[in-house]
């Protein structure tokens, strides 16, 4: 990441930060940043790093104005692939506890329910109780609708983040992800990315799935 796209991301998180303070609470929204900052920019994020979350981030300006509560859903974008081990179950989990801790004392405790329940929403096993929550879970799968050249590299980038998981467990999951996907009804549940990326993202996904099936993956 730059240091002009920091300072400008620093910014932009320390208001977001500073809209949900509690009355007489100081602004602690630097250091957060800061932490977001080790975890995002670690050596091994080939996908779940700054590129996602300033992609996640543009998605959502976008968007922002047709949603109830923007601050919880940017919020829940900024945090949901804070804590990233590759192939653990518990990620989505994970990075709800490190913002409830980073808020306590800092946020409302309904603010911050909303913005963990967003962030597990991003699990992508619940379905979304409210509009805002679809918004967060549209928002984190678009990019299946990048140019495909992009949707592999995206692809082969997850892939090298669990270069430790054996390709005969990684790639079945994998597809298994996929088909469940290419299963729903909808893959975008809001109108405002069905409209312009279901297309294309299904198109992405069956592609890669005759592709790994092509490579003996079932």
């Amino acid at each position: 990441m730059t240091s002009h796209m920091s300072i400008d991301l620093r910014k932009r998180f320390r208001e977001l930060w500073g809209r949900s303070l509690l009355a007489g609470a100081t602004n602690q929204g630097d250091s957060r940043f800061d932490t977001l900052l080790r975890h995002y920019g670690a050596r091994e994020r080939r996908y779940h790093g700054w590129g996602h979350l300033t992609h996640c981030l543009s998605e959502f300006d976008g968007c922002s104005g047709l949603m109830d509560c923007p601050d919880a859903v940017e919020m829940a974008l900024w945090l949901h692939d804070a804590i990233y081990v590759p192939g653990a179950a518990t990620n989505e989990q994970d990075s709800a506890a490190l913002f409830q801790t980073m808020a306590h004392n800092q946020h409302d405790p309904d603010h911050i329910r909303t913005v963990c329940h967003y962030i597990l929403l991003t699990r992508h096993r619940d379905e979304p109780n409210d509009a805002d929550g679809c918004y967060v879970v549209d928002i984190d799968l678009s990019q299946l609708a990048s140019e495909w050249s992009e949707y592999v590299q995206d692809s082969d980038n997850i892939r090298r983040e669990a270069a430790h998981i054996p390709d005969d467990t990684f790639f079945p999951a994998q597809l298994g992800f996929l088909r469940g996907l290419l299963g729903r009804e909808r893959i975008f549940r809001t109108e405002w990315f069905h409209a312009r990326y279901e297309h294309a993202a299904r198109e992405n996904v069956s592609n890669f799935i005759a592709r790994l099936q092509a490579a003996g993956y079932e």
